[in-house]
């Protein structure tokens, strides 16, 4: 059984709003993992991890998130095509908890000093909803290229394909007059070579 720092709270396709700060993004082999993360760091109050149904392999998946006051605000629900899920932490363990097979990187943990000392070099997390938003767009963009040149492959092949017909047609229709010809030929060689020798009246005053 999984035993994390306090009960959770799951908020599908929804990121967490403008009273929300992002501490660190990490790359996580899944949701435990992140929340792992979570309860590792002191402040952190809730995760938003992406790629639940498109794996972002090599990229961060797991954000940290911090709130401003006693209670973490939700933005409104929205779709995200490679799926999104934040997790709202209401802590019941004060002291951070920290998997021995769970560390953080080491500019992450610079970045989490960094706004533990100070909140004026906290990045608010509509920017970088934004710029996730931006690059999931450039991605749509980007499979609707191959989308759009569909039309154009299709047209080409229905050209090759009435080009080869015509010339089948053309080929066969060479093909019957040829035949005619030759047995026209034939049939008049037939009649020339049946007809017999010429008949002459016998005139016995000769």
């Amino acid at each position: 059984m999984d035993v994390f720092c306090g009960t959770l709270t799951v908020f599908e396709q929804q990121r967490f709003g403008t009273n929300s700060i992002a501490l660190s993004s990490q790359e996580t082999s899944d949701l435990k993992q992140c929340l792992e993360l979570c309860c590792s760091v002191m402040n952190c109050r809730g995760v938003t991890f992406t790629g639940v149904i498109v794996p972002h392999t090599g990229q961060p998946n797991c954000l940290l998130v911090a709130c401003r006051g006693d209670s973490c605000e939700m933005n409104q629900r929205a779709e995200y095509s490679d799926g999104l899920i934040s997790v709202l932490i209401n802590r019941t363990q004060m002291q951070p908890i920290l998997d021995t097979n769970v560390t953080l990187l080491e500019n992450a943990t610079t970045t989490i000093q960094s706004t533990t000392s100070t909140t004026s070099t906290m990045a608010p997390l509509p920017a970088t909803t934004a710029a996730i938003t931006e690059t999931t767009s450039e991605k749509a963009s980007e499979r609707s290229v191959p989308q759009s040149l569909a039309p154009v492959w299709a047209v080409g092949l229905a050209i090759v394909i009435a080009v080869v017909c015509v010339g089948l047609n053309l080929g066969l229709l060479s093909a019957y007059i040829c035949y005619r010809r030759q047995k026209s030929r034939k049939q008049t060689a037939q009649i020339s070579a049946n007809k017999g020798p010429t008949l002459h009246a016998y005139n016995p005053t000769l």
